[in-house]
C-alpha cells in the first residue's frame, strides 16, 4: 500500500509529489499531461519572441526533478476511487491502487464557445485566462467574452495595459455589480451586452477580428487577442459522491486543503479557491502535502491527526 496518491500532473501535482518525496513518503502520482498546461503560450500578432508565463520555470525544474524519478510516475487515466477501512483505492482501467491518502489536483478546463473557428485559433491570441496572459496584450485592442466576476476582474486587469477592450457580454446582468457598473464608464471598455459571438476570424497565424450578433444586427469588431472568460468546468468527477462540492461543481476544501473526507486533501483549481496562476497553484498543492504528510505520519503511528498537527 501506498502512503500518498496524487491524481492530476500539472504544476499543483507535481509540487505535491516533490515535497512527498522530501518527507521520505512513498508516493505515486498518477495522471496523463506531465506539466498540465503550465507551458500553454499565446502567440501575437507582430509578437518578438515566446511569450513569458510566470512561475512556467518552476513547474519546469519540478517536473525534471520528478522524471529522475519514473517509477513514482503513472501515465495513466484515473476512472474511479472509493474508500473502505481506512485505505483509499485510486482506480485506472486495468489496476486499482490502495493508497493512505490521496490529493486530488486534476485542476479544471475552461467553458469554450464551441465554435470552429475557435478551435482553430486556440493558441493564436485566443486565451482562457486574463490574469496569465494580460501582459501580453499590452497596447493591443481585445475582446472579452463573458461577464463572471472572474471576467470583470481581468477586464479591470485590462484597462491597464490595453489600447481598448471589447467587452462581449451575453448576459448583461451580471455587470449590475459595482466593479461592472465602474467597468461600463471607463473609456477603454466598449459594452457589447446581449450579444453573441458568431465567428473568430484568423489570418496569418494571429486574430484579426470577433463577429458578434446582437437581436439579428452583425457587427465585425477588429481585435488582436480574444479572451473567452465564460467560467471554468472542475475536473472533480472523481470525488462527487465522496464529499461536498459547490454549486460550480468545484470540491469544498479548508485552510489546510482537507476535505470533509479524512485523507482526501485537494487543491488547485479543481478546488472552491481556484487560482490560475502556477506559483499559486504550487503553494497549493505543497500545503496540501504537508496536511497528507501530517494525516500518514499520524496513521502509522495509531494517534489522532490534531496530536501531530503544527497549527
Amino acid at each position: 500500500m501506498h502512503d500518498l496518491i496524487v491524481i492530476g500532473g500539472g504544476p499543483a501535482g507535481l509540487a505535491a509529489t516533490t515535497y512527498a518525496l522530501g518527507k521520505g513518503l512513498d508516493v505515486v502520482l498518477i495522471g496523463t499531461t506531465l506539466g498540465g498546461r503550465a507551458g500553454d503560450r499565446q502567440h501575437y500578432a507582430g509578437q518578438g519572441g515566446d511569450e513569458a508565463l510566470v512561475g512556467e520555470e518552476a513547474a519546469l525544474s519540478l517536473q525534471r526533478y520528478l522524471t529522475a524519478y519514473p517509477q513514482r510516475l503513472v501515465d495513466v487515466v484515473v476512472v474511479g476511487l472509493g474508500r473502505d477501512n481506512d485505505v483509499f483505492s485510486v482506480r485506472t482501467e486495468d489496476t486499482t491502487w490502495p493508497s493512505r491518502a490521496v490529493i486530488i489536483a486534476t485542476g479544471a478546463k475552461p467553458r469554450m464557445l464551441g465554435l470552429p473557428s475557435e478551435w482553430r485559433s486556440i493558441g493564436l491570441a485566443v486565451a482562457y485566462s486574463i490574469t496569465t496572459h494580460a501582459h501580453a496584450v499590452a497596447g493591443r485592442d481585445v475582446a472579452v467574452v463573458g461577464a463572471t466576476p472572474r471576467a470583470l476582474l481581468g477586464v479591470a486587469e485590462l484597462v491597464q495595459l490595453a489600447h481598448s477592450i471589447a467587452l462581449i457580454a451575453p448576459n448583461p446582468e451580471a455587470l449590475a455589480s459595482p466593479l461592472g457598473q465602474r467597468l461600463q464608464q471607463h473609456p477603454r471598455v466598449r459594452l457589447l451586452d446581449g450579444c453573441h459571438v458568431q465567428e473568430i476570424e484568423a489570418a496569418g497565424g494571429s486574430v484579426q477580428a470577433i463577429v458578434v450578433v446582437r437581436e439579428g444586427t452583425t457587427l465585425r469588431l477588429p481585435v488582436q487577442a480574444v479572451f473567452v472568460e465564460l467560467g471554468l468546468i472542475p475536473n472533480s468527477q472523481l470525488v462527487r459522491e465522496l464529499v461536498p462540492i459547490d454549486a460550480a461543481s468545484r470540491i469544498v476544501i479548508d485552510e489546510q486543503n482537507r476535505t470533509a473526507l479524512p485523507g482526501l486533501f485537494a487543491a488547485g483549481d479543481v478546488t472552491h479557491r481556484a487560482c490560475e496562476q502556477i506559483l499559486i497553484a504550487i503553494g497549493e498543492d505543497t500545503r496540501a502535502a504537508v496536511s497528507a504528510y501530517t494525516y500518514v505520519l499520524a496513521q502509522r503511528l495509531g494517534i489522532a491527526v490534531s496530536t501531530v498537527s503544527a497549527g
